[in-house]
Formats: C-alpha cells, sequence, structure tokens
C-alpha cells in the first residue's frame, strides 16, 4: 500500500467522522435517549483500530522494502568489489598406461590416467578466495552420457593482478576406455567434453561461479601422437584376454616372492609394448556458447563445493600398511 492511497483512505476516514459527528449531533436534538457520547466514543474506537491497522500494515511493508533495498546496495557492494579470474593456460593429457594392484579390494588392472593442468590468472584489482577447482570429463556414447568425475583443488587466496601456480585435476579411472575410443571415432557429435567449474569467493562475501567447456579432440594432432593413441588404445582392450592366463595366476598365487616377481615381470611385458613418452597432450577446443561467469547464492556456492573431493599424497605411509602394494 503506497503512501497516496494511505493518506486517501485517511481523509475519508476523517469525511466520514465529521459526518457522522454532524449526524449523531442532529439526532440527539430529536431523540433525548440517544447517547451521543457513547456512539461517538465508540464510532472514534472502530476508526482509530482501522488507523492503527492501516498504520502498522504500511510500516511493514516499508521495512520489507527497505530490507530489499539494503539487499541490493549490499550485492552491488559485492559485485563493484567482484575479482575476476580467468584460465591462463591448460592442458588435457593421458598418462600413459600402466598395471595396478589394488589392495583393498586385491584386484588387477591396466589402466589410463587423466589429467587437466591449469593455471588461474586473477585479472582484477581483488583478491579472490575460497578458490574450488573440479572437472567433469563427458563422453557420449550412442546418445547416453558417461561422466566421469575428478579430484578437486583448492586454492586459499589469489592476490589481485596474480597468477597461480600450475594445478592438475586428476579423473576417476576409465576401465572400459571410453575416452580413447571416442577420441579414436569419426563422428565430430560424439566427441568428449570437459566441463571446468571454479567457485569462489570475494573478499565482500560475493559468491562467484566461472564455467568453461572444451570440446577434446585428436584430428589436427600430429600423426605420431595419433599412431600413440592407437597403440595404447588397443594394448588396454587386447590386454585382459592376452593375459588372462597370467592374471588368474598371479591372483591365486599363495607364494608372495613369486607373485612380487610376477607382478613385476607383467608390468615390464605391458610397458614394453607401449609407445610414447609419460604423458600424451589432447588438444582443447573452447565452447564459446557454453562459458559462464555469474554470481550465484551461499546455498549454491555450498552445494557445489560439497560435492567436490580433494586427493591427498599418501607417500610413505603406505609402507605401513601390511598389504601387496604394487601400484605404480
Amino acid at each position: 500500500m503506497n503512501s497516496k492511497r494511505f493518506n486517501k483512505i485517511t481523509a475519508l476516514i476523517i469525511i466520514v467522522l465529521l459526518l457522522s459527528f454532524g449526524g449523531c449531533l442532529i439526532y440527539s436534538k430529536f431523540n433525548t435517549e440517544f447517547s451521543f457520547i457513547n456512539t461517538l466514543s465508540a464510532l472514534s474506537s472502530f476508526f482509530v483500530a482501522v488507523l492503527t491497522a492501516m498504520y502498522v500494515y504500511t510500516t511493514s511493508n516499508q521495512m520489507d522494502i527497505m530490507k530489499m533495498q539494503l539487499k541490493q546496495m549490499q550485492q552491488e557492494q559485492q559485485l563493484r568489489e567482484q575479482p575476476i579470474l580467468e584460465i591462463s593456460s591448460s592442458e588435457f593429457k593421458i598418462e600413459r598406461p600402466r598395471f595396478y594392484y589394488t589392495p583393498p579390494t586385491n584386484e588387477y588392472s591396466y589402466l589410463s590416467r587423466y589429467f587437466y593442468f591449469l593455471k588461474i590468472h586473477n585479472n582484477s584489482t581483488y583478491p579472490a578466495i575460497f578458490i574450488d577447482i573440479s572437472a567433469e570429463l563427458i563422453v557420449t556414447e550412442n546418445g547416453k552420457e558417461l561422466v566421469l568425475g575428478a579430484t578437486s583443488e583448492r586454492i586459499n587466496t589469489l592476490a589481485a593482478n596474480n597468477v597461480s601456480e600450475t594445478f592438475s585435476v586428476m579423473f576417476t579411472g576409465d576401465q572400459p576406455f571410453k575416452l580413447m575410443t571416442a577420441l579414436r571415432g569419426y563422428s565430430t557429435l560424439d566427441l568428449p567434453r570437459i566441463k571446468v567449474t571454479i567457485c569462489y569467493k570475494s573478499l565482500s562475501g560475493a559468491n562467484l561461479l566461472l564455467e568453461h567447456t572444451y570440446w577434446l579432440d585428436v584430428s589436427s594432432c600430429e600423426e605420431e601422437n595419433i599412431q600413440i593413441l592407437k597403440n595404447w588404445h588397443s594394448n588396454l582392450t587386447s590386454v585382459f584376454t592376452a593375459e588372462k592366463e597370467q592374471l588368474d595366476r598371479l591372483k591365486n598365487s599363495l607364494n608372495q616372492k613369486e607373485n612380487d616377481k610376477l607382478f613385476d615381470l607383467m608390468k615390464e611385458s605391458f610397458d614394453q609394448r607401449l609407445m610414447g613418452e609419460e604423458f600424451l597432450l589432447i588438444d582443447m577446443i573452447e565452447i564459446p556458447e557454453e562459458f559462464s561467469l555469474k554470481a550465484i547464492s551461499k546455498d549454491e556456492f555450498d552445494s557445489i563445493v560439497g560435492k567436490h573431493g580433494y586427493g591427498h599424497y599418501i607417500g610413505n605411509h603406505v609402507k605401513k600398511v601390511e598389504c601387496k602394494n604394487k601400484t605404480i
């Protein structure tokens, strides 16, 4: 209810009170039993109650408007002090396949890990804090999407006009080797994508979300790199069949020394079949229409960050565990 409407209603009530006063006064002259004072008092009390209710309602609305204006001013202040982050350099690499042993589940596997390396540039005069970096690797096959999550990285503070060190995000295991299959495919519609998510805060309390999405492609890579990818993929998909007898023997062996020796022989034998160096670099092509930089609520920020997982280096602590630790 705005002030103009409130003033009109107030004027109308005053007019009604004046008319009621005159009417009661005239009526009391012709009817001696009529109580002019009591009637006028009752009418006055009623209209005072109406005015009080209108005043409380109007004041409450004004308080809500003031709170909204204050919140908008706070948001404007936060956005004025907004740090602008950008990815200054990034690379996607496939690690040379290896033979792994996983103690908790007592399983052996041939696996190639995927890594995303990046640096972040704070291209503003304001520092950024609580920067969370994560990514998703999306592989499409026959219209269905396989999403591989990743470990996350955290930067507590990035000063204004500064560039971070290089961070690496590692993706979970792709045992079916869907990524390599998609990279070797002929359809551009099924190219894998990597979606990078960076959440961060400003000192004034703003919550911000930066998203980049890239196609992964090898069509423009050198022929040597394409052959390396083909070699890795072919060996990964065939080794389980080729080494089935050795794997069964390794799983069922009760002799620790024989087990260790056989594991090392299988690891070396697999490595000798592979071409290339430690990492294979894959081309990244940004999808411009999927770029996003926006302010989000605290609840949205907490929800996104709450899903992140952070990897920790175990190092020599693994040696204290009484198990066959043969991960490479």
